[in-house]
């Protein structure tokens, strides 16, 4: 497993179940998608990722300032355009029209809570990294357009974790923030369903947290430092502004540099124990993939959508659970 490189999203499989790793990402037998007459929430994501790396790239050339609200958003909504003309020759014209009007919507959600915080903290400084890749190409065209941050890496990242384990991890990071003193948070926007504060603090959402490792161990960053690292979701439609960036692991004595005071950050003790929590956790699954020991036994609960479902035999792991017989 050493010399396996690994996504967030193939170790969080592993984790949450073995089995629905083996299936989905040995196997390959997840279930195929339905065709879709409109863009498909992978595609939607993919499409906002772009727009925002895009128009964050622009206010670091000094192309619109949060004072100039007005031409802000009509570049935004010009990316907007931008990225989604190319999807006109291929999609079923209605429903693109939808998927346009609700990723417009998404995105003026986000630039007002953006707006907001900003405005209260006073913080104004560019995103010091957008699209930070590593593992994966490294395109110099997407570089030169800022679709790609420069400092994006195509070797994996190795982490060390618990002091003994090593993976190697590849994968792209949505956004850094850093401070003038060097404090840096990590943003993964997201504009679906995210996971519960106590479920990333429990490990069932890997993605935050080795994140935040490899930005530490792969790109020199002190741990010291780190303010958090939490999904940046879409809010309520467009309406007012909201807190839109709780939802992740957040230094309770640092919170106030990015504008945020949740009630379930966590203090110093907390913080380590946390990180030790789920390191442990990615260590035992890696262990047990490593015997060979792919069993149907979910960490958690059954996953609601599971992309292995039709050839599980959770109906049989759910009964023994029952009888006692597991």
């Amino acid at each position: 497993m050493e010399k396996r490189v690994w996504s967030a999203g193939a170790l969080n499989h592993l984790v949450e179940c073995r089995f629905q790793f083996l299936a989905i990402r040995l196997w390959k037998a997840a279930e195929k998608e339905a065709p879709q007459r409109g863009l498909s929430w992978r595609e939607e994501g993919e499409r906002i990722h772009e727009i925002l790396c895009r128009f964050f790239h622009e206010y670091r050339r000094g192309r619109w300032t949060f004072a100039d609200e007005e031409r802000a958003l009509a570049r935004l909504e010009q990316l907007a355009d931008e990225v989604l003309r190319d999807e006109e020759r291929e999609r079923d014209p209605f429903y693109l029209m939808i998927d346009k009007f609700r990723i417009k919507q998404k995105l003026l959600s986000i630039w007002k809570h953006e707006k907001e915080w900003r405005r209260k903290t006073g913080f104004y400084a560019a995103p010091a990294h957008l699209e930070l890749s590593f593992g994966l190409p490294v395109c110099k065209e997407d570089v030169e357009t800022g679709r790609l941050d420069p400092a994006s890496r195509p070797e994996p990242v190795t982490l060390v974790l618990g002091g003994k384990r090593k993976v190697r991890l590849q994968g792209k990071m949505d956004r850094i923030d850093r401070d003038e003193e060097g404090y840096y948070a990590i943003y993964d926007y997201k504009t679906g369903t995210v996971p519960t504060i106590e479920q990333i603090g429990q490990g069932r959402s890997l993605q935050l947290p080795l994140y935040l490792w490899v930005y530490q161990q792969g790109f020199g960053q002190d741990p010291a430092l780190a303010i958090g690292s939490a999904y940046y979701v879409k809010g309520n439609g467009g309406n007012a502004a909201a807190n839109q960036r709780n939802k992740g692991l957040w230094r309770k004595e640092e919170t106030g540099r990015v504008g945020l005071n949740p009630r379930k950050s966590l203090d110093p003790d907390d913080w380590r124990k946390t990180e030790e929590n789920i390191q442990r956790l990615i260590d035992q699954s890696l262990s047990k993939a490593e015997q060979g020991d792919f069993a149907v036994s979910p960490t958690w609960d059954c996953p609601r959508f599971c992309p292995a479902r039709h050839i599980c035999r959770v109906d049989a792991w759910i009964l023994s659970k029952k009888r006692g017989t597991r």
